[in-house]
């Protein structure tokens, strides 16, 4: 389904996006392999209190901040399906949980460059939740239509998408460890931060889309 294939890129994009936001801090005595595991740590298991460090903000503003942009993130995408109603929005975030949960990582250490910049290594295990979720799709749909559903109804669409999405969860499975390295670069303003080249690259390694 084109459609399925469409969200599937979409939520490894929201899960970029959310880590652009979070990696940045102030230059001085910077960890920059503490500070990518505690991004790593918030926006893919919910453990905010060493970002939040980081940040120098409490928990419950670390939480709300990652959260927010969740929501909306979620809302652009429902949106344009014609679902615009909270409720369903924070079903389908519940849901995506899920996905985000099955993030493995290890955060190795940090080399700073000469150039100011930290190569960080970082060894990840590749999940084929998004490899998968597109036969799980397939037959969520031809189960719904042989009883009679509309899965062009947007309601009926994000039963399909939840379906799919958990059984693709509950079948999850673990490629080979590999060790990747990323390049965290200082910017004008003093702070932190990962290229989107570098964030793609993290998301790739976890959750190759082929």
């Amino acid at each position: 389904m084109r459609t399925m294939k469409k969200m599937s890129k979409y939520l490894a994009a929201a899960l970029a996006i959310m880590m652009c936001l979070g990696l940045s801090a102030c230059g001085v005595k910077f960890d920059a392999a503490g500070y990518t595991k505690s991004a790593l740590d918030a926006n893919y298991q919910g453990k905010y209190e060493e970002y939040a460090d980081f940040r120098g903000i409490s928990v419950d503003e670390a939480k709300k901040e990652i959260e927010d942009n969740k929501v909306q993130l979620a809302k652009q995408q429902l949106v344009t399906m014609g679902i615009t109603d909270d409720e369903t929005v924070n079903t389908y975030l519940e849901n995506t949980k899920g996905i985000e949960q099955l993030a493995k990582y290890d955060v190795k250490g940090s080399e700073k460059q000469k150039d100011g910049s930290y190569v960080i290594k970082i060894e990840v295990q590749p999940s084929n939740v998004y490899t998968t979720l597109q036969e799980n799709s397939a037959a969520v749909a031809q189960e719904m239509v042989a009883a009679g559903k509309d899965v062009t109804d947007s309601s009926v669409f994000m039963e399909l998408l939840i379906e799919s999405i958990n059984r693709s969860v509950a079948a999850n499975e673990y490629g080979e460890a590999q060790t990747i390295e990323v390049k965290v670069t200082k910017g004008s303003d003093d702070t932190y931060g990962l290229e989107q080249s570098e964030i793609d690259k993290i998301e790739e390694a976890m959750f190759p889309q082929s």
